[in-house]
C-alpha cells in the first residue's frame, strides 16, 4: 500500500495545473451553435483527477473549475460550477472503486457524471433564460464517455513517463 502511496504523492501539481489550463483553453473555444453537444474537456479532466489524487483536487477546485469555465463561456454564473459539484460528489466518495474498474465500466461512470451535468445546465439554463436546447445536447454525455478512455490513457501514461525521469 505505501508503495501505491508514494506514486500518487509524486504526481507534479503542475501537471495537474498544466492538464487543467489546457482543458480550459479548449473549453474556451466559440463554438457555433450547431457543436454544443460537445462534452466539458474540463469536466473529463476534473473527473480524472478526483479520480486518481483526491489529495489535491476536492470539491472546491469542482467549484473553482466550473467558475472559471462560466467566466470563459460567457454562461450563467455558477451553473458549470454547480454542475461540476453535483457531477464531482459521487465519483469522490467512491474514488477507490473507481480506480478498481476496469475502462468499460469507468467509461460507464463517466457518462452517468456528465450526464447529471449536462441535465443540470439544462435545468439551470430553462430556469435562468427560460430557453430550453435541442436534444442534440443529449450526445455530450455520449461523446465524454468516449473521450474519457482516450483523455484516461493519455494522462496515465504523462503519469508514467513523469515518474521514472
Amino acid at each position: 500500500m505505501s508503495q501505491l502511496k508514494d506514486f500518487y504523492i509524486r504526481i507534479p501539481k503542475k501537471l495537474i495545473f498544466i492538464s487543467f489550463v489546457l482543458a480550459l483553453m479548449v473549453d474556451f473555444v466559440p463554438v457555433s451553435g450547431s457543436l454544443h453537444w460537445l462534452p466539458d474537456i474540463t469536466l473529463l479532466i476534473l473527473i480524472y483527477w478526483l479520480a486518481t489524487c483526491p489529495q489535491y483536487i476536492n470539491l472546491g477546485m469542482a467549484f473553482v473549475a466550473g467558475l472559471l469555465v462560466d467566466i470563459g463561456t460567457n454562461g450563467l454564473l455558477g451553473s458549470h460550477a454547480l454542475a461540476y459539484l453535483l457531477a464531482a460528489y459521487p465519483i469522490i466518495i467512491n474514488h477507490r472503486q473507481f480506480g478498481m474498474q476496469n475502462y468499460g465500466f469507468q467509461a460507464v461512470l463517466v457518462f452517468l457524471a456528465v450526464s447529471l451535468a449536462e441535465v443540470v445546465l439544462i435545468m439551470v439554463g430553462w430556469l435562468g433564460v427560460n430557453k430550453l436546447p435541442d436534444w442534440s445536447v443529449l450526445a455530450a454525455p455520449v461523446l465524454g464517455a468516449v473521450l474519457w478512455l482516450m483523455i484516461n490513457k493519455l494522462l496515465t501514461s504523462v503519469i508514467h513517463s513523469q515518474r521514472f525521469r
